[in-house]
């Protein structure tokens, strides 16, 4: 039996937001390109009382990530 070492799901653990997801759009980009038809799952930080914007927004409308997770953080 021979073994297919391309991923059908990727997860992207990325702790940041507009900033930081920014600098790591050409990897994600690339990740697409190398694996187009696995599906994306962004799983990131969600800052609470803060007006901060979440990175994985920026992805809005580009059909990138097929499910965007998001865990609490606080500054406490």
């Amino acid at each position: 039996m021979q073994y297919d070492k391309t991923p059908n799901r990727i997860l992207i653990f990325h702790i940041g937001h507009l900033g930081d997801t920014l600098m790591i759009f050409p990897t994600l980009r690339a990740l697409q390109e190398n694996f187009p038809k696995a599906s994306f799952a962004s799983l990131s930080d969600k800052m609470f009382g803060e007006g901060s914007v979440l990175g994985a927004s920026l992805f809005n409308g580009l059909n990138f990530f097929n499910e965007i997770i998001t865990f609490p953080k606080s500054r406490g």
